[in-house]
Parts: structure tokens; C-alpha cells; sequence
């Protein structure tokens, strides 16, 4: 299934190489086509939205670190795109021209193109960074805290560096974007080349070290050859800022941030749905006996306390069973605990498909259960009782995957409430009084509390032996 999984990635990943990006670079490689100043102001907005892409990306990578820390891989990409997004803020701050395109001035074209290039420069850095730490997890663990200052050495250096070279120190000079808005000098002096270089290596071993083995390395690898893509389409003189290739390389750049983007929510929607799936399991292990299944006491008890609080609102009479094993001790005394706790099992087993699904049965502990049954009467409340009883009793038609050594009886107390403002502890009072009456009876059997019996019951305090 993985490797499924894996060459569906790969041939996703092939597709939008072959597909989308080179014939497209090879276009605008040789195909110098320009917009008119109508669809300039896309530039700027395009800036915006790619500032909270990767500020988010950034937040969400960082979540998924946390959630797991021994991936400081992780740690790594985020600190890539919070600094890029830390540079688009500053694009947008520091030149109000960027909001328009008529107020641009050729100054700050070239400013505005240096820091694109250390923006680029420094992510692709992070990323092979990240590379290598995902590649060698066992020197994270021993130097992570001299990795964390040598990134931010290299990112406040970097950014220093482009600090300077924007027209801030004169003798540092780089000229990436003439005056008439070509890309000429990104190439002149070799700048692109080497960013183009970086990008690719980077590229590489993502492809190498990930295998593109599911959709956040599909992501990231996307987002790598798109930075290459992107180079190709600007390579040569006469690219402009104005032009069209310009333009679909900011929109590749957008278009891998958005795939980055779903897939850690996705991955934060999955994480989500298995913590719930974790804590329901939790929950519900929390609330039945380990054993039979059924729930425990204290759920039971809190079912029949909501139950009493409806019947008072309500009215709607319903009844509380206690049933006990007929002779408990004597299987586990002749046959040992394993066929005694296969006994328990057996009942529980026979409760459960005996009783209504909106019935609510549980084991009290040992040998005993009980139940809240939906019942209009006393002759209902016994019936069900009743059937309950005959089916332990008759094992062989009840489809338990187990092995009885012998033949299993039941006694039940049968207590119907039909009067407000009892409490739960009254109505297991009376059920389980009706339940050892049932015992002293001759046990396989079924006995219903009323007024009478309450009234034997108080001559006979001590209960009988199972």
C-alpha cells in the first residue's frame, strides 16, 4: 500500500515537471510577452497574499513540530518560511511603491529585487538545512541547541547582508534589476545562477532524501522545483518585471505555498481526528469492565441517575435488574479461574444480545450484574427478566465463541420504578432484594420487589450464600 502510495506521489510529481513547468519555462524563455499597468496592481496583492501564506505555513509547521518534537526537520522549515514571510513584510513596508506600480522608481526595483534574492537565498539555505537534518536524525539530538545558532546566525547575516546591498551602504553595490526593469543583472553577475544552483541542489535532496513519500514531501518538493522553474522563466535579458513570465513565476511561487498549505491542514485535521479517536477510546475503555465489556459501576450508576432525573420530568417508568451466577463459587473451585472468568463472559455475553439497545447493562463486580431495561409493567419488567434467564440457560444456541464446562443459571431481581423521588441507591436496594430472594427461592429464577416481599425480606436480614 505504500508503495502505492508512493509512485502515485512520484507520478504527481513527474506530471506538473513535465506537464506544467518546463513547457512553460521553455515559453517564456524564448516568448518575451508584457501585461499593460491594468494588471500590474496584481503584483503587490500577490505580495500580500504570499505574506500570509507563508506566515501561516510557518505557525502551522511549527504546530506540527511541537506535536512532534524529535522531527526538528520541522523546526527547520518553519524558520524558512517565518523568515520569508519576515522579508515580504518588510518588501511591503519599507517601499510604498510596491502598492502601485506607477510610483515604483527605478531605485527601488533593484532594492525590491535584492531583497527577493536574499529572501530566496536564505529559504533554499533553511531547506537544505532542514534536508539534512531529516537525513541525520541522531545529530539533532546531540546538537540541536549549536543548530538553532547557526541558523540564526546565517539568517541574521543574510539579512544584514541584503539590508546593506539595498542602497544602505554605497560601497556594497548589486545590481540585479536595470533601470528600464530587465532582470539583466541577475545574470550579468552571476547571482542567479548561483540562486538557480542552490535550488536545484536543494531540490535534489529533497528528491533523494524524501522519495516524495506522501503529500507533505510532494508539497515540499513542489515548492522546490517551482523556486527552479521560476529562475529558468526569468533567465535571459530581456525579461522584464512587466512581463508575463515574471508574473507566472510569482503565481508557481503563490500556487506551492497554497499546496504547502493544505496539506498541514490536513495533517492538522488528522491529527485532530485521531486525538478525538484517542480520547473517545480512552473514554469508553474508561467506562466499561475489561473483562465482559459491559460497563462498569460507576457508568451505571451515573446512567441510572440521568434515568431518575428523566423519569421525573417525565414520567416514563422503567426497571432496574440485579442478576447473579447460581453457584459462582463451584466453577472456579472445580474447574479454576480461567473457565470461571469464561463463565462471566458467557452472561455478559448473553446480557448484551438479550437486552434492547436502548437497555443499559453492566457488571456490579464478581458474578453480578444489572441492568436498566425499558419497561411499561411489572409483567413487561419480568418478561424481559425472564427471557434473559432462559437464554443463559440454554448455551448452546446462544453463539458464545467460547467453551462452558457445564450449563450456566442465573437468578434475577426485578424492581420496576414507578414513584418519584427515589434514589439510585434505593432501586439497587430493592432490585438486589428481590435478586437474593430469588436465591432462597430454589436460585434460576426470577423475582419482582413489591410491598410483600419487602415485608419477608425484613425477617430474613442475613443474604444466602450463591
Amino acid at each position: 500500500m505504500k508503495n502505492t502510495v508512493y509512485n502515485f506521489n512520484q507520478y504527481l510529481f513527474l506530471l506538473f515537471l513535465f506537464v506544467v513547468l518546463i513547457p512553460l519555462t521553455v515559453f517564456f524563455h524564448y516568448v518575451d510577452t508584457y501585461i499593460g499597468y491594468s494588471t500590474k496592481i496584481i503584483a503587490p496583492m500577490m505580495v500580500a497574499v504570499l505574506l500570509v501564506c507563508h506566515a501561516l505555513i510557518a505557525f502551522f509547521m511549527l504546530l506540527r513540530y511541537l506535536h512532534r518534537r524529535k522531527r526538528f526537520y520541522l523546526a527547520a522549515l518553519s524558520a524558512a518560511y517565518g523568515v520569508s514571510a519576515c522579508y515580504l513584510l518588510y518588501q511591503l513596508l519599507s517601499y510604498p511603491g510596491v502598492f502601485s506600480a506607477q510610483a515604483i522608481i527605478p531605485g527601488e526595483l533593484n532594492d525590491i529585487g535584492i531583497n527577493l534574492f536574499f529572501r530566496s537565498m536564505l529559504v533554499a539555505l533553511i531547506f537544505l538545512v532542514a534536508m539534512i537534518l531529516y537525513r541525520k536524525k541522531y545529530v539533532v539530538e546531540k546538537h540541536s541547541p549549536v543548530m538553532v545558532v547557526m541558523l540564526m546566525a546565517v539568517g541574521i547575516l543574510m539579512t544584514v547582508l541584503a539590508w546593506l546591498y539595498s542602497s544602505h551602504y554605497p560601497p556594497l553595490s548589486l545590481t540585479l534589476i536595470s533601470g528600464d526593469g530587465r532582470y539583466d543583472g541577475l545574470w550579468r553577475n552571476g547571482s542567479g545562477y548561483i540562486l538557480g544552483g542552490v535550488w536545484l541542489i536543494t531540490s535534489l535532496l529533497v528528491l533523494y532524501y524524501s522519495h516524495v513519500k506522501n503529500a507533505f514531501w510532494l508539497a515540499i518538493s513542489l515548492t522546490c522545483v517551482a523556486h527552479v522553474g521560476s529562475l529558468a522563466m526569468l533567465h535571459g535579458s530581456n525579461t522584464s518585471v512587466n512581463s508575463l513570465a515574471c508574473y507566472f513565476a510569482r503565481v508557481f511561487e503563490m500556487a506551492s505555498a497554497f499546496l504547502v498549505m493544505l496539506v498541514l491542514l490536513y495533517d492538522i485535521f488528522h491529527v485532530h481526528q485521531n486525538t478525538l479517536k484517542k480520547y473517545l477510546d480512552s473514554y469508553e475503555s474508561a467506562m466499561r469492565d475489561p473483562l465482559t465489556l459491559l460497563y462498569n459501576r460507576r457508568y451505571f450508576l451515573d446512567a441510572l441517575k440521568g434515568r431518575l432525573e428523566h423519569f421525573s420530568q417525565h414520567g416514563a417508568p422503567f426497571a432496574v435488574i440485579v442478576a447473579d451466577i447460581d453457584m459462582f463459587k463451584r466453577f472456579n473451585d472445580l474447574y479454576g479461574h480461567i473457565k470461571g472468568d469464561e463463565v462471566i463472559r458467557y452472561v455478559a455475553y448473553t446480557m448484551m444480545h438479550s437486552l434492547g439497545e436502548a437497555d443499559v447493562s453492566a457488571r456490579l463486580g464478581g458474578e453480578e450484574f444489572c441492568a436498566i431495561i425499558e419497561a411499561r409493567d411489572m409483567q413487561e419488567a419480568y418478561a424481559i427478566a425472564d427471557r434473559l434467564r432462559l437464554n443463559v440457560g440454554n448455551d448452546k444456541a446462544s453463539g458464545f465463541d467460547g467453551t462452558l464446562p457445564e450449563s450456566v443459571a442465573i437468578s434475577i431481581g426485578v424492581y420496576l420504578v414507578e414513584g418519584a423521588g427515589e434514589t439510585m441507591e434505593q432501586c439497587l436496594e430493592k432490585a438486589d432484594i428481590a435478586m437474593y430472594a430469588a436465591k432462597r427461592t430454589g436460585r434460576n429464577r426470577v423475582v419482582v420487589y413489591d410491598d410483600v416481599l419487602m415485608r419477608k425480606e425484613e425477617k430474613n436480614q442475613a443474604p444466602s450464600p450463591a
